[in-house]
């Protein structure tokens, strides 16, 4: 399961680290009929730093933000949540986080407001019009978004 673990840095870094790991496989099988359990990636030593995908600190919002969701599929009443924060503080990655856990059960509309244009009201709702269902990022209304009949891009 190393080769479709769900985050980068759980699944091998190197074709060299995979290689050690199936010639071994090979060497068992073709000595003992049989491949016993062994630590996969023991020489699997990336060739540079990865950083890891795992947010931390962030269970409250993430828990806030499921809550959210939760309570829109048991009572059927829809919601608009807003996240807000300074800039590079991780909302897109605590955003992010919710899609992974919803894509399979709900379309999902995201969008960002852009400091540098001003006072205009409203101009941050212009940028929600893509959303996201089952991985795709699309523009709603076109077929491949599979949204609700309906909804329209504006």
């Amino acid at each position: 399961m190393k080769l479709l673990a769900k985050t980068a840095e759980e699944r091998c870094q190197t074709a060299s680290g995979l290689e050690v790991d199936l010639r071994r496989c090979l060497g068992e099988w073709e000595k003992h009929g049989r491949i016993d359990p062994f630590p996969l990636g023991t020489h699997d030593a990336p060739d540079r730093l990865l950083i890891p995908e795992k947010l931390y600190g962030r269970e409250r919002e993430i828990d806030a933000l499921l809550a959210a969701f939760d309570r829109v599929v048991v009572h059927g009443t829809p919601e608009l949540v807003l996240v807000s924060g300074y800039s590079g503080v991780g909302k897109s990655s605590v955003v992010n986080e919710l899609l992974a856990a919803v894509m399979n059960n709900a379309f999902f509309g995201d969008g960002q407001a852009k400091d540098d244009l001003g006072e205009m009201p409203s101009v941050g709702r212009r940028d929600t019009v893509p959303c996201r269902h089952s991985g795709e990022s699309e523009k709603c209304g076109q077929p491949a978004c599979d949204a609700p009949s309906g909804w329209t891009a504006t």
